[in-house]
Protein backbone atom coordinates (compact mmCIF):
# COMPACT_ATOMS: atom_id res chain seq x y z
CA UNK A 1 0.00 0.00 0.00
CA UNK A 2 1.57 3.43 -0.95
CA UNK A 3 1.73 6.09 2.07
CA UNK A 4 -0.52 8.42 0.22
CA UNK A 5 -3.36 5.37 0.81
CA UNK A 6 -2.00 4.99 4.26
CA UNK A 7 -2.48 8.98 4.56
CA UNK A 8 -5.81 8.89 3.63
CA UNK A 9 -7.53 5.53 5.40
CA UNK A 10 -5.96 7.27 8.35
CA UNK A 11 -7.73 10.89 7.91
CA UNK A 12 -10.99 9.34 6.64
CA UNK A 13 -11.37 7.36 9.22
CA UNK A 14 -10.27 10.24 11.79
CA UNK A 15 -13.08 12.61 10.10
CA UNK A 16 -15.74 9.74 10.80
CA UNK A 17 -14.19 9.13 14.03
CA UNK A 18 -14.79 12.32 15.34
CA UNK A 19 -16.01 14.78 12.63
CA UNK A 20 -12.72 16.72 12.24
CA UNK A 21 -9.00 15.83 12.12
CA UNK A 22 -7.29 14.78 15.67
CA UNK A 23 -3.93 15.36 14.80
CA UNK A 24 -2.33 13.45 17.46
CA UNK A 25 -4.37 10.17 16.30
CA UNK A 26 -4.11 10.99 12.77
CA UNK A 27 -0.41 11.17 13.29
CA UNK A 28 -0.23 8.32 15.61
CA UNK A 29 -1.86 6.10 12.89
CA UNK A 30 -0.11 7.71 10.09
CA UNK A 31 3.22 6.41 12.01
CA UNK A 32 2.05 3.26 13.01
CA UNK A 33 0.50 2.18 9.40
CA UNK A 34 3.40 3.59 7.45
CA UNK A 35 6.04 1.77 8.92
CA UNK A 36 6.79 5.12 10.83
CA UNK A 37 7.12 4.35 14.13
CA UNK A 38 9.52 7.28 15.53
CA UNK A 39 8.79 9.53 12.92
CA UNK A 40 7.30 12.60 15.27
CA UNK A 41 8.94 11.17 18.41
CA UNK A 42 11.75 14.26 18.90
CA UNK A 43 8.54 16.41 17.83
CA UNK A 44 5.96 15.38 20.20
CA UNK A 45 7.57 16.74 23.48
CA UNK A 46 7.07 20.46 22.36
CA UNK A 47 4.07 19.87 21.13
CA UNK A 48 2.59 19.03 23.57
CA UNK A 49 4.19 21.81 25.72
CA UNK A 50 2.80 24.57 23.41
CA UNK A 51 -0.58 23.23 23.72
CA UNK A 52 -0.70 21.65 19.95
CA UNK A 53 -1.74 18.05 20.95
CA UNK A 54 -3.13 17.19 24.07
CA UNK A 55 -4.68 13.64 25.49
CA UNK A 56 -8.12 15.48 25.28
CA UNK A 57 -10.12 14.49 22.08
CA UNK A 58 -12.74 17.00 20.38
CA UNK A 59 -15.91 16.12 18.74
CA UNK A 60 -17.69 17.97 16.21
CA UNK A 61 -21.62 18.28 17.47
CA UNK A 62 -23.25 15.65 14.86
CA UNK A 63 -20.58 13.30 14.21
CA UNK A 64 -23.22 10.91 12.95
CA UNK A 65 -23.72 13.36 9.66
CA UNK A 66 -20.49 13.79 9.23
CA UNK A 67 -20.01 9.69 9.20
CA UNK A 68 -23.04 9.68 6.62
CA UNK A 69 -21.54 12.05 4.40
CA UNK A 70 -17.76 10.77 4.19
CA UNK A 71 -19.52 7.37 3.77
CA UNK A 72 -21.44 9.08 1.14
CA UNK A 73 -18.80 10.12 -0.79
CA UNK A 74 -17.07 7.02 -0.50
CA UNK A 75 -19.23 4.75 -1.75
CA UNK A 76 -19.72 7.39 -4.24
CA UNK A 77 -15.78 7.49 -5.71
CA UNK A 78 -16.00 3.55 -5.28
CA UNK A 79 -19.08 3.03 -7.96
CA UNK A 80 -17.09 5.90 -10.12
CA UNK A 81 -14.03 3.65 -10.14
CA UNK A 82 -15.83 0.08 -10.65
CA UNK A 83 -17.79 2.56 -13.65
CA UNK A 84 -14.26 3.55 -15.02
CA UNK A 85 -12.97 0.13 -14.82
CA UNK A 86 -15.44 -1.25 -16.34
CA UNK A 87 -15.70 1.30 -19.71
CA UNK A 88 -11.96 0.74 -20.28
CA UNK A 89 -12.31 -3.00 -20.07
CA UNK A 90 -14.97 -2.36 -22.58
CA UNK A 91 -12.55 0.07 -25.05
CA UNK A 92 -14.87 3.01 -24.10
CA UNK A 93 -12.00 5.01 -21.91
Amino acid sequence: MREADVFDDAFLGNIRSFGKSNEAILAGKYNLFSGHLMQDALTVPGMLSRGLIGPKIHHVKDRKAVKRLVDRCLKQKEQDSTTQTTAQGEGRA
